[in-house]
């Protein structure tokens, strides 16, 4: 986000038990324009923080969140609100959570509540730190993908095995349900959503939807799904265990090869986009 970005990384411990270990790691542009590794943490915890088990972080200009795995298992997770301040991300509100994602002011985050059951609360936040939900929680099936932009909110739910997408007029309005998808994903489905493009994976392919007069069009149709998708306008960023790829939406063309997250493996290129059109 601007002048940082961070990759945050968890032990394989925490598959398995409540414990484990974790890193964040933060990097910024250098001179000749490459992305260098800070040597110190820009994180400053207040006393809660202690010991975070660093899950997804989500950035937007100014606001961070983090989920903290480390509270996994019926007590549920908890979601760290970080403001940042100079060259220094703090910390200023710990929140029950599960999933978050950040867009201006507003924090959508999905949680459990009293009975167990999931919902998506919608909070908004001041400059003086003050974290208050904007409207009724919304009933949903376990979620742990999810994005937020302007006013446009989707989120995968697990139970139903399908997105839904919802909306709002302006900026002081709720968010209302606005359409379900009907595409069939597993349970750990992801997707990204940025101004009036869509991106959600599937059994078999990655399902690229463009926003057209107040409804989700799916336009193009890649011939496999990934991991995890990262969007930034018309860029998109999809990867797999072993393999980071890039494509440029509104050119529909051919992939840009990227590096590959490891050392010893070679930059990929994956096959040409299809389009529905």
């Amino acid at each position: 986000s601007g002048e940082m970005a961070f990759l945050g990384f968890q032990s394989p411990a925490w598959l398995y038990a409540n414990e484990g270990t974790s890193d964040v790691l933060a990097f910024e542009p250098n001179q000749v324009e490459d992305w260098a590794k800070v040597d110190h943490s820009p994180f400053v915890y207040n006393s809660t923080a202690d010991g975070i088990l660093w899950g997804k972080i989500e950035i937007d200009r100014d606001l961070a969140c983090v989920v903290d795995s480390a509270d996994n298992g019926w007590d549920g997770h908890y979601v760290h609100l970080f403001r940042r301040e100079s060259n220094e991300w703090v910390e200023f509100e710990k929140v029950e959570g599960k999933a978050c994602s950040i867009a201006g002011d507003t924090i959508a985050i999905t949680k459990q509540n009293s009975k167990m059951d999931w919902v998506l609360q919608l909070y908004v936040t001041d400059l003086n730190g003050a974290v208050a939900p904007m409207q009724d929680p919304i009933p949903t099936g376990a979620v742990y993908s999810m994005d937020l932009s302007h006013n446009y909110l989707v989120y995968w739910d697990v139970d139903e095995e399908d997105a839904f997408v919802y909306r709002r007029e302006g900026k002081n309005q709720t968010f209302t349900f606005l359409q379900q998808f009907n595409i069939s994903g597993p349970w750990y489905n992801s997707l990204a959503l940025d101004s009036d493009i869509l991106v959600i994976g599937g059994n078999n392919n990655t399902h690229i939807f463009s926003e057209q007069d107040g409804n989700w069009e799916e336009t193009i149709t890649l011939d496999q799904p990934y991991g995890d998708y990262q969007l930034s306008g018309c860029n998109l960023i999809a990867t797999n265990e072993n393999e980071v790829h890039s494509f440029n939406i509104r050119d529909c063309v051919q992939e840009i090869p990227t590096q590959s997250p490891t050392l010893s493996m070679a930059p990929t290129t994956a096959e040409r986009i299809s389009s529905n059109d």
